[in-house]
């Protein structure tokens, strides 16, 4: 016997939707970018395939509501957003970073961005250990989870990777002299996201280390729409973004390719 169509189930058809486009629009970018060069766009490949697995294991729950294995992998599924997300912005930095290297200034060392994925990479495979040990028990189809020990380790790894991540961005806009004019837009969309990828780990931290029990409204307005936005900004950013073979063709005479520092004022 089934359950009733409930709030749960409404986001999890929009977000289907939603991330239907998204993971169509984030491997043309892929293409566009190239693999080396596209790291962002990877990542929002990984977050569009979680979302619209983990929605559909939610919605399979309509018709099999006591298998406790389908919302245990909802659960995962979105406990891990958050790590793609901070992925995506590293990555769409990391072609500043490029750039920069490529200009004999190398303010951030290759080894320490890989150090980063590292890190988070680890804190999501706890994620996804802890949330199997977890204890989750159903109420009228909501779930109510405490956390296991390993939840709160993978979790407060991704919230120093979260740090790690604001502390990369100081570093680039600092050296953002030797940027070129068109790629500052990628500051500035990263600049954007930032507040609402805090909101997205603030609401894993009041689930995992505050002990507030989720509710379809607090995930719709702290996760779900966080997620939404930001993957929107950073694909729309690739898409205004030339691809990397562009840049290296262009004239050195044009004015938006030019890095930012190379200008004088003309009198």
């Amino acid at each position: 016997m089934g359950r009733p169509f409930d709030a749960y189930d409404g986001i999890a058809c929009a977000e289907i939707g939603i991330y239907c486009i998204y993971l169509c629009g984030a491997i043309y970018l892929l293409r566009k970018h190239g693999f080396r060069e596209g790291a962002g766009w990877r990542f929002l490949i990984m977050l569009s395939l979680a979302r619209l697995i983990g929605d559909s294991m939610r919605l399979a729950t309509i018709s099999q509501p006591t298998n406790r294995s389908l919302y245990v992998g909802w659960l995962i599924l979105l406990g891990l957003g958050i790590g793609p997300l901070i992925l995506t912005l590293h990555g769409v930095l990391g072609r500043l970073i490029d750039s920069m290297n490529a200009q004999g200034r190398a303010p951030i060392k290759s080894f320490h961005r890989r150090l980063l994925e590292i890190l988070m990479l680890g804190g999501m495979v706890l994620v996804i250990i802890g949330g199997t040990k977890s204890h989750y028990t159903l109420s009228h189809g909501n779930p109510v989870t405490q956390y296991s020990s390993l939840s709160s380790v993978g979790t407060g790894i991704i919230v120093a990777v979260m740090g790690l991540l604001l502390l990369e961005y100081l570093i680039v806009f600092r050296n953002r002299d030797c940027i070129t004019r068109i790629e500052h837009r990628v500051l500035i969309a990263v600049i954007i996201c930032i507040p609402f990828v805090l909101v997205r780990v603030a609401y894993s931290c009041i689930l995992v280390f505050g002990g507030v029990h989720s509710s379809p409204w607090l995930l719709l307005g702290m996760s779900t729409a966080m997620e939404v936005i930001v993957t929107f900004i950073c694909e729309l950013c690739g898409f205004i973004l030339p691809s990397v073979t562009f840049l290296e063709g262009s004239s050195s005479q044009d004015r938006e390719m030019q890095p930012m520092g190379s200008y004088g004022i003309s009198k």
